[in-house]
């Protein structure tokens, strides 16, 4: 490549030697002028990251792909940089917070390995064949070296309720680096498809694996796996370089010493996100560029239509798979061409193509295409490792019928948008949209176009011959159709033709289908190319898409799940979920069949949904079921055919068990909750969305629902009963006691059984409930008392159920005769009870028209020696479950559950203290 034959200029700022040397040495060139430009001198989308990165760690003023693709010369960039009013925030080492966050990146990546599981579809293999003498622990000592550089190497990724954060290992902790193997020659395929096949457990292990396959003395194969997590294509460039560095100065004797990484990952992902700033603040980056992203997509097309051969499914079964084809090199040729004459990268024109393609296949002038970013425009941050690339969405739209130049123009501007609003995660953006969620499909976008610009380990790497050695795994396809570019090893200005590989899902496309597309392709790059000024109408695919049925592109939302579409029952389950899902979206309230997407869910609250769900019912659910099946009703469903196919009923799946799992995830001391006289604790499931984070709760049932077991004589066998049962889930003190009705009679009588054992209860609440004894006006006497009738039939009993809080209702009628003959016992067991006398203390609580009926709730001073401290809801007896009575109750309960839970550290710890 040549320099400009035009004089040098003068050059009018103090910044422009420095960008002319820039521009020199990233072309290879001993000088260019301040007039230079980039694309003339065949600047590409991966130059023009180096270039942003590099002026940033230069100068003060902010610069943007933008301003390269609007003033591409040394002197436009210096008029730029003067024009800046201040300089940009840096990444650099700062104090980090004892959870180090996850980049907006990561969190992309961690979500979906969270969506389908551990595998190794994520995992980027580099493979070479390395011919020569090759000093195998001098290896092994570079690999422990690029370990010890770059933290990200040795990160691990745990979490912690729902929420992952990274942590960074010691060195000897991810130690050994590479793993040394001895091989026959004919067992290379088979090793290295074994091998990559490994899935990372994120939470333990580091993210890196290194193998060398040794076959003779002078034959290696180096196998690399490093997940998407920890690194990205343009992580290859500084990994293979120290590499190579640190191996030939151990194998020589010398030092190696490199300069100190500006930044390592952890401190990049607290510095972009502090960048970003927070959505709420209308003025931050993040809030910006959500403005942006919001009006740029608005209105865009829920799905691409392109040519399949089969509705899409529910979930994707089948692994990817791709055709390969080449671009001729006239065609590279004159894509280089009309890229420089446009103002446009090679990548650029490319995707103009496509886009033109998409068109021709039914996608008219609307077509989204995903896209990639390096994400390294901040200053020290091409030196590393890590994952810094972005997925964006290149809407590219026209009307009537353009000429090529027109798409690429329009292309090309929506590529300026797309860069200087790079910062977006992709994540946030589909939050953004909310477009309809399916777990087979891509939102936003199905079609991928990249160029894999060459960045490798070069041909003599470790002072051996490399070559790329293939290893066979493909995972499950991300996108629909994924067009992959790669240049030949010679720079691209030669215009040697271009590789592609053109993948597809297997799923939606024949074999036969995509080899087509892939003809097309060509065809349509060699007309465009040969005819920019052309109206598209003037070209047609060589072979026309017909009606076949290739042409559906319905999608099958069918969901594998067996049941019937009538209301379902409501059920503690399906009330625990409603409430998972309440918390985590922070409503008030959730219906059955509320879209969680819907509500302003989004994928990583789809994370944390579970997380809440798989602690609350003790079950697994894969993430994906969120996308399948986003409502409470229809996970419940899910849970059902999941259980049937086991043959295992989960926890709480008909709620009948003599202990209800409310919320059993929190460290804490749980909460226990007695059942009325129905004998169902179900009532307290909307209790639990008030109860401080931390605390468990179970609630104790009586036994002889199913038809089965003691019912209980007397209340104090019942009260022993749950006692022994309480015990089995928290074996020791102090305990935390609540019950509501005749469950605060049985917590009371509990209450005294275990104090005369010699443990503590620090906590005995009741929830307008009194003592019988003789004395009292019993508030559930119009209802509950029918209940008690043998002669009632399955309709009375129900119509007597609906008054109940809760979903007593929703038990099925073959367990009401057994819960009426439970009732019958409880309420007996109740009118003969003698309640006993309690040492500690008693919060009260009672319902406004109960006290008006006469009940008072000083009845209980006679049996508690401690104090007894009441508080009045609005309401009647079966209404103290609602949102306002609730919000006084649990605001005292939580209070006192958490001074008890201070005063119970203290204690330990001053324990500990006299026991050393």
């Amino acid at each position: 490549m040549s320099v400009p034959d035009t004089p040098v200029q003068s050059l009018r700022s103090s910044s422009e030697p420095v960008l002319c040397e820039m521009f020199a040495s990233l072309f290879g060139l001993d000088s260019v002028d301040a007039d230079a430009d980039f694309f003339d001198m065949g600047g590409t989308s991966a130059l023009a990251t180096r270039l942003v990165g590099q002026i940033r760690t230069v100068f003060p003023g902010d610069i943007t792909f933008g301003d390269v693709f609007e003033k591409p010369t040394p002197r436009g960039l210096a008029r730029v940089l003067d024009q800046a009013a201040a300089a940009s925030p840096r990444p650099r080492p700062a104090g980090r917070p004892a959870r180090i966050p996850l980049s907006p990146g990561q969190s992309t990546f961690w979500f979906y390995e969270q969506l389908r599981g551990p595998s190794a579809d994520h995992n980027i293999l580099l493979s070479l064949k390395l011919t020569g003498p090759l000093d195998r622990d001098a290896l092994a000592w570079a690999f422990d070296r690029l370990i010890d550089r770059h933290e990200i190497l040795r990160t691990v990724f745990p979490r912690d309720q729902g929420e992952p954060h990274q942590v960074v290992l010691d060195p000897a902790a991810a130690r050994p680096g590479l793993r040394v193997v001895d091989v026959a020659g004919g067992q290379i395929s088979e090793e290295l498809s074994r091998r990559a096949a490994l899935p990372f457990d994120l939470t333990t292990e580091p993210p890196l694996r290194a193998w060398l396959l040794a076959i003779s003395p002078e034959e290696h194969v180096l196998l690399i796996s490093l997940h998407h997590i920890a690194g990205d294509g343009w992580s290859t460039a500084p990994l293979w370089r120290d590499l190579s560095a640190a191996y030939l100065a151990r194998r020589d004797g010398l030092q190696w010493q490199p300069q100190p990484l500006a930044v390592q990952y952890a401190d990049y992902s607290i510095w972009k996100r502090d960048l970003l700033g927070r959505e709420s603040d209308s003025q931050s980056i993040i809030a910006r560029q959500a403005r942006y992203w919001a009006q740029t997509l608005a209105g865009l097309p829920e799905e691409l239509p392109l040519p399949v051969d089969r509705q899409r499914p529910a979930r994707l079964t089948a692994r990817a798979d791709g055709v390969r084809f080449t671009v001729s090199p006239d065609a590279h040729r004159r894509l280089l061409a009309q890229a420089a004459a446009a103002r446009a990268t090679l990548l650029t024109t490319l995707r103009a193509a496509v886009a033109v393609l998409l068109a021709k296949l039914g996608g008219g002038g609307d077509i989204p295409i995903g896209g990639l970013v390096s994400g390294r425009t901040g200053p020290g941050l091409e030196d590393g490792i890590g994952f810094f690339v972005n997925t964006q969405v290149l809407r590219c739209t026209w009307d009537g019928d353009p000429t090529f130049e027109t798409v690429l123009a329009r292309v090309r501007q929506a590529e300026i948008g797309a860069y200087a609003n790079q910062d977006m995660p992709f994540d946030r953006i589909v939050d953004l949209l909310n477009p309809v969620r399916l777990a087979s499909r891509n939102p936003l976008f199905q079609v991928m176009v990249v160029l894999d610009e060459g960045i490798g380990a070069g041909r003599d790497l470790f002072g051996c011959v490399a070559e790329r050695q293939e290893v066979d795994l493909l995972g499950l396809p991300t996108f629909d159709l994924s067009f992959n570019f790669a240049l030949p090893e010679a720079h691209e200005g030669a215009g040697a033709g271009i590789a592609g590989w053109l993948g597809y899902s297997p799923d939606l496309f024949d074999r036969s289908t995509v080899e087509r597309i892939a003809d097309y392709a060509t065809h349509i790059i060699d007309a465009v190319t040969a005819n920019p000024a052309t109206p598209l109408s003037a070209f047609a695919v060589p072979l026309p898409v017909d009606a076949r049925p290739a042409r559906r592109t319905a999608v099958d939302t069918t969901v594998p799940v067996t049941a019937d579409t009538a209301t379902r029952p409501r059920t503690p389950r399906l009330d625990a979920l409603c409430g998972a899902f309440a918390q985590i979206l922070g409503a008030e309230k959730v219906g059955v069949d509320d879209n969680f997407f819907g509500l302003g869910g989004h994928s990583l609250m789809a994370v944390r949904l579970v997380s809440r769900i798989r602690s609350t019912l003790g079950t697994e659910l894969p993430v994906r079921v969120m996308f399948e099946q986003p409502t409470p009703a229809g996970i419940d469903r899910w849970l059902d055919q999941a259980e049937a196919g086991s043959g295992t009923p989960g926890p709480a799946a008909d709620g009948l068990d003599v202990v209800l799992r409310i919320r059993p995830e929190g460290d804490r001391t749980p909460v226990f909750v007695m059942p009325p006289a129905l004998g169902l604790s179900w009532c307290y499931t909307p209790m639990s969305r008030w109860l401080a984070d931390g605390f468990p709760m179970y609630g104790l049932q009586s036994r002889g629902i199913r038809g089965a077991g003691p019912v209980g004589r007397t209340l104090t066998d019942i009260a022993t009963d749950f006692v022994g049962e309480l015990r089995r889930i928290q074996p020791n003190g102090p305990y935390q006691l609540l019950g509501w009705s005749f469950g605060g009679n049985v917590a009371h009588a509990m209450a005294v059984i275990l104090e005369a054992a010699g443990e503590e209860v620090s906590m005995l609440a009741l929830l307008d409930s009194y003592p019988w004894d003789g004395e009292q006006t019993d508030p559930t006497l119009n209802v509950e008392s029918a209940a008690a009738d043998p002669q009632l039939t399955t309709e009375e009993l129900r119509r007597v159920l609906q008054a109940s809080p809760g979903t007593a209702a929703a038990v099925p009628d073959e367990y009401l005769p057994a819960l009426a003959q439970v009732f019958a016992n409880n309420r007996g067991a109740l009118l003969q009870h003698r309640s006993g006398r309690f040492g500690g203390d008693v919060l009260m609580f009672t319902a406004a028209d109960s006290v008006a009926q006469g009940m008072d709730p000083r009845s209980w001073q006679k049996f508690v020696d401690g104090s007894l401290k009441t508080w009045s809801v609005n309401g009647n007896h079966y209404e103290v479950f609602g949102p306002e009575p609730l919000e006084t109750i649990m605001s005292v309960v939580n209070a006192e559950l958490t001074a008890h839970h201070g005063r119970n550290r203290a204690r330990a710890t001053q324990e500990r203290g006299v026991a050393g």
